[in-house]
């Protein structure tokens, strides 16, 4: 199968997923043939969608299963994606153990933890130097890596 999707996983409030604009446009630079595609809820997808020509999915449409222990299989859609991609950024947690088993294939990179204890926002973190994101290589969790 042909993987050529770039999923972008992320809930944040409005300001946050605004700072993640430069990552989202760089990864479709880094990937022109791929389809930049942003799992997050229908109106910061449909800004995104006219703002930075990605596309998106609403995150309220299955993708819950995603980060769940229920073992439930994800709806077609989102299984389809899932399977078509060859990387996933995601920003909506630190347990990537369900988005391994459904995208082995995927390079995943995951966003530990964003916030540090005193900051409200991720802009404070990313002023300070932090680095958010753990790669991990197709077929390897993030603790091997």
């Amino acid at each position: 199968m042909l993987r050529r999707n770039v999923l972008i996983l992320q809930v944040s409030a409005l300001g946050d997923f605004v700072l993640k604009w430069p990552l989202i446009l760089a990864l479709g630079r880094i990937h022109p043939q791929s389809r930049i595609i942003v799992v997050t809820h229908a109106s910061k997808g449909a800004l995104a969608e006219a703002a930075l020509h990605v596309e998106s999915a609403d995150i309220e449409e299955g993708w819950h299963v995603v980060f769940s222990d229920a073992g439930k299989p994800p709806p077609e859609r989102t299984a389809k994606l899932l399977e078509g991609a060859h990387a996933i950024y995601n920003f909506i947690s630190s347990d990537d153990s369900t988005l391994n088993a459904l995208a082995p294939h995927a390079q995943l990179a995951l966003a530990r933890c964003l916030l540090v204890a005193g900051q409200a926002h991720e802009s404070d973190t990313r002023a300070n130097g932090r680095g958010p994101l753990t790669y991990r290589e197709p077929g390897r969790t993030t603790s091997d890596a």
